[in-house]
């Protein structure tokens, strides 16, 4: 007997190809647990159509949405599972492909298996046209720590969601359900669950089939911002390394590059969300100077993560997506965030408030594009060529001038060093700084004797204070 669990709400466009994707498997000895989790359009009524139509389904009906106490019994079905059962869990807006049950079960008791996935393709929620699938090359059959260790990469994204899933009892009586520890995530549960059932078994699998149609919409709980999700992102991945520990002893320096890379992919999602999110300018940046501060962060940013395609091109980018969103916001910084601005700068370059100060630091991302992302990430070679492409001898400003001088130096480029020296006094004296322009050029002077600018910045400087 295999045992389904589907809450759906709000879900009149899609509940019905769900469920008939369940009555039109061709294994049918199953009993379908189907909720109306309070829902306000006609899900209530398409559950209780295909109840009363096929005793197999066991209807629920919920008054209010997210409320788990009204009905324990469909939450705490995969506690009651039969030895000998199996459950799966299939979302109100996904479909199986009609042979899911047949195929997935003769997988489990061929191999002996407690716990088995099998491969998905992803569809557009809103057109239901096909994007991508995610599914190995071959079945995957897992019965040892030594085999587990090789291929958690290989499996791990078949693994992580809840979905697309043949649990046996004692896989699905290791989930967490209603009784939730004080840890577990707002978001990523899914994963967690997961996580449990596996550790609970020995014997796990991946078929090499597409079985299973995921859903993709905007609407679901991935894309929407949740204070908690920063947290619940460095949670996974420590609950990544626990999972390896308990299962395999240890944690090798492959699997470790490979945790790195799908939090390195999490939290590029956490940031795609973090920035569409109605939240004040000042609050997202916080929680981005969190998100760069994070231990977790920085070694994964620090490590060769290549073999898993995350390349330091592809980390790159995302750092410029994250400065080109921040360069974006010019006309919406105010003094206050003009701070939190310069705190997330300075997780990627403790110096750059040496270079810079706050009000310097807006007036470069409105002036120079660019220019502070090169300075975040050291790469003052690259900062150097943009600055000597912005200024020339009619610049108005002094301290882009010294900036650039600061950049020379770093790079130990003194012909350059001594050519922002001259525009430096030439921008001085014709601002009327003489007392700086003297001291400058006094200096100056001394360590280029026969300069001939150097000698026409004195007859200048001469004539203005003389005036």
């Amino acid at each position: 007997m295999i045992y389904i669990r589907t809450s759906a709400y709000n879900a009149e466009k899609t509940l019905e190809r769900t469920i008939k994707s369940v009555l039109g498997q061709t294994y049918g000895n199953f009993k379908y647990y189907l909720m109306d989790h309070g829902s306000s359009d006609k899900t209530g009524e398409i559950v209780r159509k295909y109840a009363e139509s096929d005793n197999r389904i066991i209807p629920f009906y919920n008054k209010v949405n997210r409320e788990y106490d009204e009905n324990p019994d469909f939450w705490n079905l995969p506690k009651r599972i039969p030895q000998g059962d199996y459950f799966c869990i299939l979302d109100a807006d996904d479909t199986y492909e009609p042979d899911f049950f047949e195929e997935m079960l003769h997988f489990m008791e061929e191999n002996d298996l407690e716990m088995a996935a099998c491969g998905t393709a992803f569809v557009d929620g809103k057109t239901g046209s096909f994007l991508y699938e995610r599914v190995l090359p071959q079945d995957v059959v897992i019965k040892t720590a030594e085999s587990l260790e090789v291929m958690f990469p290989y499996i791990y994204w078949n693994f992580r969601q809840g979905w697309g899933k043949l649990y046996s009892a004692k896989a699905a009586g290791a989930r967490f359900e209603i009784c939730l520890p004080e840890w577990f995530p707002t978001y990523g549960g899914d994963t967690i669950n997961v996580l449990e059932s596996a550790k609970a078994v020995e014997r796990i699998g991946v078929k090499r089939k597409v079985l299973h149609n995921y859903s993709i919409s905007i609407k679901s709980y991935s894309y929407r911002w949740n204070p908690k999700r920063t947290g619940d992102d460095i949670l996974l991945y420590e609950k990544g390394r626990e999972f390896l520990m308990k299962t395999c002893g240890r944690i090798s320096e492959r699997n470790q590059k490979y945790l790195y890379s799908v939090y390195f992919n999490a939290i590029m999602d956490t940031v795609d969300v973090l920035f569409g999110a109605q939240l004040e300018l000042g609050s997202k940046l916080r929680t981005l100077r969190d998100i760069m501060a994070e231990k977790v962060t920085q070694e994964m940013f620090r490590d060769d993560l290549s073999v898993f395609g995350e390349t330091q091109e592809k980390k790159n980018e995302f750092l410029q997506s994250l400065f080109s969103w921040m360069e974006g916001q010019e006309t919406a910084y105010t003094p206050e965030n003009i701070s939190e601005l310069m705190a997330v700068y300075e997780e990627f370059n403790a110096d750059i408030s040496k270079l810079v100060t706050d009000e310097e630091l807006l007036w470069y991302m409105y002036k120079i594009p660019q220019l502070m992302s090169a300075v975040a990430v050291c790469d003052y070679d690259g900062a150097a060529k943009i600055m000597r492409r912005f200024l020339s001898d009619d610049v108005e400003e002094t301290f882009p001038v010294t900036l650039a001088q600061t950049l020379a130096a770093i790079l130990n480029n003194t012909e350059e060093y001594v050519q922002y020296e001259k525009i430096l006094i030439k921008n001085l004296i014709r601002c009327g700084s003489y007392e700086q322009a003297e001291k400058e050029l006094e200096e100056w002077e001394e360590i280029l004797q026969d300069d001939k600018e150097f000698k026409n910045f004195r007859k200048e400087l001469e004539r203005g204070t003389n005036a």
